[in-house]
């Protein structure tokens, strides 16, 4: 948990805009092979500078999430994970597309298969579908303004981990 002034106070008019942060992280390990967990936050900020800018009368944000994973290690070699995460930016001052004081849900769904082909070498293949209940990707035309309400990615990586 972190609480504290964010804003510079030359900003703020000595004002201490405080904003917590809640992170919370429980894993469960106790099934042989499979890995389990769930992460969520919580968070706030008192006059919001987005929705101050923006002319609310109600300039306290508030924003949040929750992701879960399931992932199973198949043999020495190969694990498979699948993760799924929601954010909520029910102010609209976090997410940096739509204007402040507008809400954006976003949701993303991953799956995963990493294989370990040699001592630390490991290689990896990534799908990823992001979802948002309004226009937040650029994914037409690129540039700054947001051309479609989902976007997909495919990942492909060779990596080392040092022992």
């Amino acid at each position: 948990w972190l609480v504290g002034p964010e804003q510079n106070r030359n900003l703020d008019n000595g004002r201490h805009n405080t904003r917590f942060v809640v992170d919370n992280t429980i894993v469960y390990t106790g099934i042989d092979k499979l890995t389990l967990a769930v992460n969520f936050d919580f968070a706030g900020e008192e006059r919001d500078p987005a929705l101050v800018a923006a002319g609310r009368s109600n300039t306290s944000s508030n924003w949040g999430g929750i992701a879960g994973y399931a992932a199973y290690d198949w043999m020495e070699q190969l694990r498979t994970a699948i993760r799924l995460e929601y954010f909520k930016d029910a102010d609209g001052a976090r997410n940096g597309i739509r204007p402040a004081g507008q809400s954006l849900n976003l949701f993303e769904i991953t799956a995963t298969a990493e294989y370990k082909m040699w001592r630390g070498l490991m290689a990896r293949l990534e799908y990823r579908h992001d979802l948002a209940d309004h226009q937040a990707f650029s994914v037409r035309n690129p540039g700054p303004a947001p051309t479609s309400s989902t976007q997909d990615t495919i990942t492909i990586a060779l990596y080392y981990v040092f022992p």
